[in-house]
């Protein structure tokens, strides 16, 4: 569950954003949203007897193929943001974007909390010379303005560390 939660897992379907679509004798005529409403993107042709195993018999007619095809292929969403020029559903998007700004946050808060606990239970229960070295390498860390170290740190490590790793 943890880690469906904490890295997403992957649908067990494809799906294609539909401009439009039709029934033409025995086949499917797909046309893929591109983006823009008033162009049209890609067309596909789907053969109705990989679908259907009785498209061949006399008692469906067309109308009961789209029936059937909208039944059993065609799903109709509403999005809550509506979607990006590629189709792709905004309001989901943003949840994966909170998840990863929500892990980076308490990542930074928990790094920091280790960090000056340590320090500060070193200069407590040591005192004298430990404690003024530790109180002067804090006063250091600082006086250096944060966006000034981000861009050292930056320049020291690379633009791309995970990528390296």
């Amino acid at each position: 569950m943890f880690h469906s939660l904490f890295f997403g897992s992957s649908d067990a379907f494809t799906y294609i954003p539909l401009h439009s679509w039709k029934v033409e004798k025995e086949k499917l005529t797909i046309v893929e949203y591109s983006g823009d409403p008033a162009l049209p993107g890609d067309t596909s042709e789907v053969k109705l007897t990989a679908l259907f195993q009785d498209v061949h018999s006399k008692e469906m007619v067309k109308s009961d193929i789209e029936k059937k095809v909208s039944e059993e292929f065609i799903i109709h969403k509403t999005y809550l943001l509506g979607t990006d020029r590629f189709g792709r559903d905004l309001f989901s998007r943003l949840i994966v974007a909170t998840r990863v700004s929500l892990s980076v946050g308490l990542i930074a808060v928990v790094i920091s909390l280790l960090i000056g606990v340590t320090l500060g239970a070193l200069a407590g229960y040591f005192r004298g010379w430990v404690d003024k070295l530790i109180l002067w390498f804090i006063n250091v860390i600082w006086s250096i303005p944060t966006l000034l170290l981000v861009v050292a740190i930056t320049m020291a490590l690379g633009k791309d560390l995970f990528r390296s790793l």
